[in-house]
């Protein structure tokens, strides 16, 4: 029994190991207008920013860790945006 004990000890704590609770989620964030046109950038954590789309807005954004996108000085016509995560920038 003492055995198991340990064998379930060491199995909890390679398992926090492995996955740390305080990585920041990486982000890839996407603008695009409905003409074709768009950029993009690659964040990690909690951040704001912005995107000069080729002629047309500059969208700010804000992205709220894990990869919640919101844009903050919108609504602009056909312009969308999203963020999705990634292993890494």
């Amino acid at each position: 029994m003492a055995r198991l004990s340990h064998l379930v000890f060491a199995l909890c704590a390679a398992l926090a190991q492995v996955a740390p609770a305080s990585a920041l989620q990486a982000c890839s964030v996407k603008i695009s207008s409905s003409s074709g046109a768009g950029g993009g950038t690659c964040v990690t954590g909690s951040t704001s920013g912005s995107i000069q789309v080729p002629g047309g807005p500059s969208v700010a954004y804000v992205v709220a860790d894990p990869c919640e996108f919101t844009i903050t000085n919108g609504p602009f016509d056909g312009i969308t945006g999203t963020a999705t995560k990634v292993d890494k920038c």
